[in-house]
């Protein structure tokens, strides 16, 4: 529910390309879903883990799967960030003679629900005292849905602000390896080893949002605020996959008291990354008709998004 929509074009979205229509109809494929909500009810903080084992014969196993589940929300957090006093900074007082002003003194609410799942299953093979494989595989996953709100002076603006961000990421780790030893009695017991592993690994955020009201103090009323920080939609995407192919011959020797090896052999890696990042911003083109005062889910409903209302671009 939070990929990019389907018909969203893939080239640049903005006025270069497509027409006022075209960027209406486009605007209006996004959900008009921009505000915390609250929940009656969550899942318990938990979590658990399971391991098994066992050897049949020539061949072993070894398999793990754990979950963690943690839900967190702190509200009426005070932040307050300082500046240098004015006469300390113009040298007209010293350090110690003067405390540092409150600059900007925001009140937070933060919650945040993190969830991991993960697993890991090994399986060997020994042939022989000279040969085995072994297969090792391994996956991690987890999740961060996170919510934020403050409102506070921001000195800036010189006035009270509201911020309100919706944040989801997504992260996965997954490795298999190959791997083999082998002995050789017959040439001077040398050992042959070799390994083929391949991992993945990816981080996923999609349809970050965020939006800025600042305190009309004449109407004390909360107003929209056109900035590049507010009504943003952005969608990152990152895939990593490795190869890793190695082998080594090694011989030991043993020379009286001097006891060594000697190894060669090769260690490859291969790797492909891609990254894919988007951001979508509601320019506010024209006023006429809209309540700016609204809050985000009424003020960027579809009917709203128009060539003279709010449209879409990417930045």
């Amino acid at each position: 529910t939070r990929d990019l929509p389907v018909g969203l074009p893939s080239e640049r979205i903005d006025r270069f390309n497509f027409s006022a229509a075209e960027l209406q109809d486009i605007g209006r494929l996004l959900p008009a879903n921009w505000e915390r909500t609250t929940r009656e009810q969550n899942r318990p903080s938990m979590s658990w883990n399971v391991v098994a084992g066992n050897t049949y014969g020539k061949f072993g196993i070894v398999a793990a799967l754990t979950f963690a589940n943690k839900v967190r929300s702190i509200f009426d957090q005070d932040r307050i960030f300082y500046r240098p006093n004015a006469d300390v900074a113009a040298g007209l007082l010293g350090p110690n003679d003067a405390p540092p002003t409150p600059n900007n003194i925001f009140k937070y609410d933060e919650s945040k629900e993190s969830a991991r799942l993960g697993g890991v299953v090994n399986l060997s093979y020994r042939f022989n005292p000279e040969h085995k494989i072994a297969l090792r595989n391994f996956i991690s996953h987890d999740n961060d849905n996170e919510t934020r709100y403050y409102e506070g002076f921001h000195q800036d603006f010189r006035t009270t602000i509201q911020d309100q961000r919706l944040r989801w990421i997504e992260r996965q780790v997954l490795s298999t390896q190959l791997e083999g030893e082998h002995l050789f009695p017959a040439l001077w017991n040398s050992i042959f080893s070799w390994q083929v592993a391949y991992s993945k690994s990816s981080r996923y955020e999609p349809d970050l949002r965020e939006n800025v009201y600042l305190l009309n103090e004449v109407s004390d009323q909360f107003e929209y605020f056109d900035d590049s920080q507010s009504a943003f939609r952005m969608t990152n995407d990152l895939d990593e996959n490795l190869w890793n192919p190695a082998f080594d011959w090694s011989v030991p020797f043993y020379k009286g008291p001097v006891v060594g090896s000697i190894k060669v052999g090769v260690n490859t890696s291969f790797r492909q990354r891609d990254f894919l990042s988007r951001r979508l911003r509601y320019a506010l083109r024209g006023s006429q008709g809209l309540d700016i005062t609204n809050s985000p889910n009424i003020l960027f409903a579809p009917e709203n998004i128009r060539p003279n209302g709010f449209e879409v671009n990417e930045t």
